[in-house]
């Protein structure tokens, strides 16, 4: 170089980064080990109270998300790190405060065989800070290697970090347990086997017929002596006495059929079309249609919006779409009125002469069943107060006895309709089902269950279940039945949470083909 030049400054170029390497720092070994123990001993147990054992999984797994999302995508720069975390945390917040994405999760999971719960506390944003944690403690060494971990024990160690990263993430990814029907003194339950359909006397839990059918929906739909069942031809219905197909509704090959609801009367089932092109398969319009129970024959179809969804109740069918909510005439599928609100509109019911439902939120609102006109609202005070429809939920709002029961903020609010005020609450309840004369309140974050009077909210009995995840209880004729993952259907009597009988779908097969 010539003299008195001036040697140009060299910048060093960026180093890419390699999250895979934090997989193998103590913090995050750390966290993730409690994340495991947390999630799969102590919650499993259900000793711990539910404010630990809830709030240890949401620190823990806020600060083990962000890096093993990050190893599974390859994020080699700051910028997509920084955008891992981001969606990591975006993702929490809809999940904790937005009920349609708590729902959406969970059915997601559903179909892909996965169990996934969500309690819907805004409480839980308290653990957003370990979002910052992560990046300041585990991005830095996302750029070298650990001095300790090396070579190719080093990557052995990353790969380790990686699958129980995974592992803790989808470690209960055993389906989960299917919902019961409890109707006309049986229980029908599908289980999974060779004989997916198991029908049993509900005051006994004596087994009536096993079928060997796929049905239409979770729980299965049943009506007038039948199951509604679903394959490649279509809707149908089969005999829960003999297996016998009484009729067929035939879907067409660019049709999709919804799960199906039925009454003493008809069947009713969204028919959604789509055409293919050459990328995508493009949605080409909706229709609700009713069937006839006794015949299989169509008796009406109407147009309605992607997306809508229909609800049962006594003498009607409510049509709720987005903002808007239908009630129509089962028999004519005409409409009898139509409200429109201003936001989506949640777990709708009747009852008496009115019909409620909630929004996302926290607002109940009450119209005349007979005209749709709002009387009158109430705000629960909580935006998690009601959800869109899950089979693994009990329902977000119920009526017994003059009162309306929801849950917010892990209260449990029997709201009374004559004043229009809460005549009682109850802490520490994740969710409820209600029949006559009984108000069953679960424990929040655990498998307990304590039985209330609805009028007062005085204790009747508990239940100290043991036996993994449990589908969302059924109470008919006195009896409560669930379907726990490990234990299979337990059936208890509703006066004094007696056991009354048990029924496991695998051992009753084993024992079949052990004769």
């Amino acid at each position: 170089m010539p003299p008195g030049s001036i040697q140009p400054e060299v910048t060093a170029a960026p180093s890419r980064l390699a999250p895979e390497r934090a997989l193998v720092h103590p913090a995050w070994l750390v966290a993730l080990a409690l994340l495991l123990v947390n999630d799969h001993v102590f919650k499993a147990a259900g000793e711990l109270p539910a404010l630990f054992t809830g709030k240890a999984s949401d620190f823990a797994g806020l600060f083990v998300a962000p890096v093993l999302l990050a190893a599974l995508v390859r994020a080699r720069s700051r910028a997509a790190l920084l955008a891992c975390h981001a969606a990591v945390g975006l993702g929490f917040v809809a999940l904790k405060l937005v009920p349609a994405a708590a729902t959406a999760w969970v059915e997601l999971g559903a179909r892909l065989g996965l169990r996934w719960q969500v309690v819907l506390d805004p409480s839980d944003l308290l653990a957003l800070p370990m979002l910052l944690a992560s990046w300041r403690v585990l991005v830095p060494c996302s750029r070298a290697a650990p001095p300790h971990v090396r070579g190719a024990w080093r990557r052995a160690a990353e790969l380790a970090g990686l699958v129980l990263g995974l592992f803790a993430c989808v470690a209960t990814s055993k389906l989960p347990p299917h919902v019961p029907t409890a109707r006309d003194g049986q229980v029908v339950i599908a289980a999974r086997g060779d004989v997916p359909v198991h029908v049993l006397d509900l005051a006994s839990g004596q087994p009536r017929a096993a079928l060997r059918v796929t049905p239409a929906s979770n729980p299965p739909s049943v009506a007038g002596g039948v199951v509604l069942t679903r394959d490649a031809d279509g809707l149908a219905a089969v005999s829960l006495v003999d297996g016998v197909r009484r009729w067929t509704f035939p879907r067409r090959d660019d049709e999709h059929l919804g799960e199906p609801v039925a009454d003493d009367a008809r069947v009713y089932v969204h028919r959604r079309r789509f055409h293919a092109t050459d990328n995508a398969s493009v949605f080409d319009g909706e229709q609700l249609t009713a069937i006839d129970l006794a015949t299989g024959r169509e008796q009406w179809s109407i147009p309605v919006n992607q997306g809508a969804a229909s609800i049962l109740v006594p003498g009607a069918l409510l049509l709720a779409e987005k903002s808007e909510l239908t009630a129509i005439d089962p028999a004519t599928g005409q409409p009898r009125w139509a409200f429109r609100g201003t936001d989506d509109i949640y777990s709708p019911i009747a009852a008496g002469p009115h019909v409620f439902f909630g929004d996302p939120a926290g607002t109940l609102h009450a119209l005349d069943r007979e005209t749709g006109h709002e009387l009158w609202t109430w705000a629960t005070g909580s935006r998690a107060t009601f959800g869109v429809a899950s089979p693994y939920h009990p329902p977000y709002l119920s009526a017994v006895d003059g009162l309306l029961f929801f849950v917010r903020r892990s209260e449990l609010v029997a709201f009374d309709l004559a004043s229009q005020r809460p005549r009682w609450t109850r802490p520490d309840v994740g969710a409820v089902t209600t029949a006559p004369g009984i108000a069953l309140a679960q424990v929040h974050g655990k498998w307990h269950y304590v039985a209330l009077d609805p009028a007062t909210g005085q204790e009747r009995w508990q239940l100290r279940l043991r036996g993994g995840f449990v589908a969302a209880p059924r109470i008919e004729d006195g009896v409560v039945v669930m379907n726990l993952e490990k234990a299979g259907l337990r059936a208890y009597d509703l006066a004094d949470g007696r056991l009354r009988w048990t029924f496991d779908p695998r051992k009753h097969r084993e024992r079949e083909a052990s004769q």
